[in-house]
């Protein structure tokens, strides 16, 4: 496991050594240029075409120009510059050294100039070859521009074939590379040291190619590229490394490992396919490795069509001799339609820390951290330590939004470490999971660490160890080029002095002494007395408390600028040393504040600068109060508020309020309500009404219905609707109330569904009755209406029999025959009257509610249906009177003796009465009739009555003793 940090004077030391040759050698030769054309000519003018000539020939094959001999360097004389650039339009390649010999050979613009080297734009071609000889090579101070040509190969802005060279101040602007790679320069084969230092790289493009800046390509095992204070800016390829391409050799020979260096440089706003700012590789076979270190640098804005936003870095599956160390660095707003948004890493060691990652996007998984070694036969090392993970962003449904590792089935034998991270998601949920850690299914692998802070259990792998909660972070722009983003904790954070200083280590295991900031760490950022590591990538200043202490007979409450002072409730903080605040006192209702002690004084805000532990009193005295009560009038609704707060009206009417606080009071009408104005305690018109409470004061505010409302109600068993004239009611089937102008006339109507009838109108509407509307003058308003609706019932009368009759109902309604049925209110109590036609008689009623002759009383519970008997004929009725006595008939006919036959109307009843003469008395009925009650004789055929009378012996008793 390797993580072997490039130091920078191993490069630069050795190139220095070279240079020196350049000038300090007695065979080294100055040639100066001292005109911009490129030509070769004998015209007393040397230009650097006819200057690289004679340095590569070692001769003087160009007399304008001084010979070559060994070691050259090629100056610019100043008179060539204005405002101190210059320019040379090129009309083919410049090519500087041979294969061989082996010299070295350096191109300067003067000291604070710049050379701008410019191909031809008729047509495109490379601007230099730099050839094997030319060893070590230096170029400071030029530009290198518009290179191109869609046959031109590998690297149009520089073709480098020197194993020793350094870049200083060189910008490669514009360079266009067609089917091939680099677009601003190429090395194949490289095995010495490689510098680019205060360097730019700028729009340069690798159209259907790789390493849209750079392109290093078969990277032998010896070879070291430190890349410093550089910034690589809006630079693409099609394929990978929107701004480089590094590859090592896939059959290294030798000891030693390639190595990336990249020390405070920036890439911002790369696209590729993988790897928009680097890409890294190493995947053929188990000997192929590389190393790649990248420390207090920028990728911003960088967009990959598929895997690594900022980094790819690939390693081999079968060997263990890669890695990649990330320190310090900030990753922002990159984003991977694949995976990793910020860093994808496969098949090696990884160690990221005290690194920024905010607001980098996946459209898979990882959105900050992709790591794969899910294939690795060779435990890989993961450290994951100090870093904050900021809001990413994932467009997928599946993986994780902020961090992916990934390890195989069977992972005995590895062993990981996150420690310290900080993870500030965003607030929605992720779709799946905000980290995941997969593999080990059959051998787990070892995690170690702990001091984790997310508000999300997905990323607290070392449970107990770790810390649910949220971060309590801010992001504010730092205004520094290569850390643009601070990420601190603020007052009260739970990463404050979270991660102890016993374990806030390294990935070596030593002490974490800085920051991404490069700011000390541990500190003691909560004033405990101990320093500790706060969680993150940052670290806060030492800290001092500030003791708010409230005191008085009064109340109120202080607060801080910036936050974390909020006392009453909270009333002692840490801040960090130096920090600025203001504590403003307010005093609550009844109270006035009346100054500042301790560590403040006066009664204004209080302005500390936390050069020390502070303490500072706030005071409130207890003002006398009065009350102010509020009165709600006319005919309206509306509600009354008070500022400061007391007053709710309604319910809350009155309140008590300190001597001389001036209240401002506040109408709201209800809908349908408008406010019409103050009156009483200083108040008038229908705007805000400030009372200064010097006594106990009383204001009315009155309001005025401009709509009053109806309400309708569907009272009874029945069922019907109510409408209005108006737009506003239609009950039951939309709205049963609605408001109306108070100048309106509005007609309500009634009307009953199949089956039921409207009786009338209740309620506010009961003046109307039975009528079908119902009309309401709004003025009056407000209305509550009742419609009732009952089932209908009919009564139907069935006249039957030989004879003929009429029928009548009370109430009226039948009339039969002519009208024979009639409806009714369900529950009405109707009389049926019948009256036999001459020649007919009225036998009676057939109804399970009605019987015999007389009158008919029906109750309508149900429908109900009464028939009515009339018959006609006639038949003989026979009387015969035994003893002394008579009978008589009624109807009138019979008087027995004298009259004892008479024809009756078939269907009559005949009632006989007995009558005994003196000295008799009655003794029952034969015949048609029995017993000696009365005799009721029903004529339906012929029929025969006998009345026996008998000796009354109590007389004759009587009579024998007189």
């Amino acid at each position: 496991m390797f993580f072997q940090t490039l130091r920078t004077p191993s490069i630069t030391l050795v190139i220095a050594a070279g240079l020196a040759l350049v000038s300090g050698t007695a065979d080294a030769d100055t040639i100066t240029v001292d005109t911009l054309d490129d030509i070769v000519a004998s015209d007393s003018a040397c230009s650097l075409r006819e200057a690289l000539d004679n340095a590569n020939n070692n001769d003087g094959a160009h007399p304008d120009c001084a010979a070559g001999a060994g070691d050259d360097l090629i100056t610019f004389d100043a008179s060539l510059f204005t405002a101190g650039q210059a320019s040379i339009e090129l009309a083919s390649t410049l090519f500087a050294g041979e294969i061989a010999p082996i010299e070295a050979l350096a191109i300067r613009a003067p000291a604070n100039m710049r050379l701008r080297l410019q191909a031809s734009t008729l047509s495109p071609h490379r601007v230099l070859w730099v050839r094997s000889g030319a060893v070590p090579f230096e170029m400071s101070d030029i530009d290198i521009v518009g290179g191109g040509g869609s046959g031109s190969g590998d690297g149009v802005g520089v073709r480098l074939e020197s194993q020793n060279a350094h870049f200083q101040r060189v910008h490669f602007i514009g360079n266009q590379t067609s089917g091939f790679n680099g677009g601003a320069l190429s090395q194949s084969g490289g095995d010495g040291q490689l510098a680019f230092t205060d360097c730019l790289f700028q729009d340069n493009r690798a159209v259907n190619g790789n390493g849209g800046a750079i392109y290093l390509f078969d990277t032998r095992a010896a070879h070291q590229v430190l890349i410093e204070d550089t910034d690589f800016i809006n630079n693409q390829a099609t394929y990978d490394g929107g701004a480089i391409r590094f590859e090592s050799s896939m059959s290294p020979s030798g000891p030693g490992t390639p190595v990336l260096d990249i020390v405070r440089s920036r890439f911002l706003d790369g696209s590729a396919r993988q790897g928009a700012g680097v890409v890294a590789w190493a995947g053929s076979n188990a000997n192929q490795r590389l190393r790649v270190t990248v420390s207090d640098s920028l990728f911003q804005n960088n967009q990959a069509s598929s895997w690594g936003g900022g980094l790819r870095i690939d390693g081999n599956s079968l060997g263990s001799q890669s890695s990649l160390l990330v320190q310090r660095s900030s990753f922002i707003g990159n984003a991977a339609a694949a995976n990793g948004g910020a860093i994808a890493a496969l098949s090696l060691d990884a160690r990221i820390e005290n690194n920024l990652f905010s607001e980098n996007s996946t459209n898979a998984t990882g959105g900050a951290v992709y790591f794969n070694a899910s294939h690795d036969a060779q435990p890989r090392s993961v450290k994951l330590i100090g870093n904050s993970f900021h809001r990413q962003v994932q467009t997928g449904s599946s993986g994780s939004r902020s961090l992916y590792l990934w390890a195989p089935a069977d992972a005995s034998g590895w062993q990981w470490t996150l420690a310290g991270n900080l993870f500030d998601p965003l607030s929605n949920p992720p779709a799946f999971f905000e980290c995941l850690i997969e593999g080990g299914s059959t051998q787990p692998l070892t995690l170690s660490g702990g001091a984790n802070l997310s508000p999300d259990t997905d990323c607290l792998f070392l449970g107990a160890n770790d810390v649910e909660a949220a971060p309590m972070v801010a992001a504010s722009n730092s205004g520094n080029l290569l850390k643009p983003l601070n990420l601190l904790p603020q007052s009260g954070s739970p990463a404050i002095d979270a991660w102890s200083a016993a374990s806030c280590l390294d990935g070596d295991g030593a002490a974490l002494i800085d920051d991404l900031r490069d700011a000390s760490r541990p500190g003691d950022g909560d004033a405990s007395g101990v320093a500790d590591c706060d969680i993150g990538a940052f670290e806060l200043p030492d800290a001092y408390q500030l003791d708010v202490t409230l005191s008085g007979a009064g109340t109120g409450q202080v607060s801080s600028n910036p936050a974390g002072i909020d006392c009453g409730a909270d009333c002692e903080e840490a801040f960090a040393e130096n920090t600025s605040i203001t504590l403003s006192a307010s005093a609550s209702a009844g109270s006035v504040f009346s100054g500042w002690s301790g560590d403040c004084s006066g009664n204004g805000d209080c302005l500390l600068s936390m050069d020390a532990a502070k303490s500072v009193t706030a005071s409130f005295d207890e003002l006398p109060s009065h009350p102010l009560s509020i009165t709600l009038s006319g005919d309206g609704n509306g509600t009354v508020q008070s500022q400061p707060s007391g007053i709710q009206c309604q319910p809350t009417c009155a309140a008590n309020f300190g001597e001389g606080s001036v209240v401002t009071l506040s109408a709201t009408a209800a809908a349908g309500s408008t406010f019409s104005g103050w009156s009483g305690g200083g108040c008038s018109g229908t705007g805000n009404c400030q009372v200064t409470v010097s006594a106990a004061r009383a204001v009315t505010a009155e309001f005025t219905a401009t709509h009053f409302p109806v309400s309708v109600t569907l009272p009874g068993g029945g069922v019907g609707s109510v409408t209005s004239d108006l737009p506003g009611i239609d009950c039951p089937a939309l709205d049963c109330t609605a408001s109306f102008s108070r100048s309106e006339m509005l007609t309500l109507s009634a009307s009953a569904n199949a089956g039921s009838i409207f009786v009338g109108w209740e309620a506010d509407c009961l003046t109307f009755g039975d009528a079908a509307d119902c009309e309401l003058d709004m003025d009056g308003g407000p209305y509550a209406a009742a419609a009732r609706f009952e089932r209908e019932r009919t009564l139907t009368v069935n006249p039957s029999g030989s004879g003929s009759g009429q029928i009548v109902s009370t109430p009226a309604g039948i009339a039969c025959p002519g009208q024979c049925s009639a409806t009714w209110v369900n529950g009405s109590a109707i009389t049926l009257s019948a009256s036999a036609d001459p020649g007919s008689v009225f036998v009676g009623w057939n109804s399970n509610q009605c019987s015999g002759n007389g009158d008919c009383n029906v109750l309508l519970d149900d429908d109900v249906t009464v028939d009515a008997v009339f018959q006609t004929g006639s038949h003989t009725l026979s009387v015969v009177v035994v003893g002394g006595g008579r009978v008589i008939s009624t109807p009138a006919g019979i008087t027995c003796p004298g009259d004892c036959t008479e024809s009756y109307l078939n269907g009559a009843s005949i009632t006989l009465t007995p009558s005994a003469d003196p000295g008799f008395a009655f003794d029952h009925w034969s015949g048609d009739c029995s017993g000696s009650g009365a005799c009721v004789v029903q004529i339906d055929q012929t029929r025969s009555v006998s009345a026996h009378f008998v000796v009354n012996t109590t007389d004759i008793f009587a009579n024998g003793f007189e």
